[in-house]
């Protein structure tokens, strides 16, 4: 069992690094593809055998926190890339 919960851990950990890494690199649609892995991964139900102090000490909880920020932001993205998007097929228009 603690085998499988150091395997958990570590696959989680490395996900958060790349995920991590490609927002860094402005690589937001592959970080996308990451994001949905890790969010994934932290609701699997091998967590719930782990205690709270274990959560918090491999900073899974903490890691749920900022994924739930990640998806505001990336709704906040992606809705004023809209807003541009929009913008530019309008002045496309304008143009002709």
């Amino acid at each position: 069992m603690a085998e499988n919960k150091k395997e958990l851990i570590k696959k989680i950990k490395g996900t958060s690094q790349e995920f991590g890494e490609l927002l860094e690199s402005n690589k937001f649609e592959e970080a996308f593809d990451i994001a949905n892995k890790l969010n994934t991964l932290l609701k699997d139900d091998q967590l719930n055998d782990f205690t709270g102090r274990e959560l918090s000490e491999a900073g899974i909880l903490e890691m749920q926190d900022e994924l739930k920020k990640y998806w505001w932001a990336n709704g906040e993205m992606r809705k004023f890339q809209g807003i541009l998007r929009k913008r530019g097929s309008r002045f496309s228009e304008l143009a002709n």
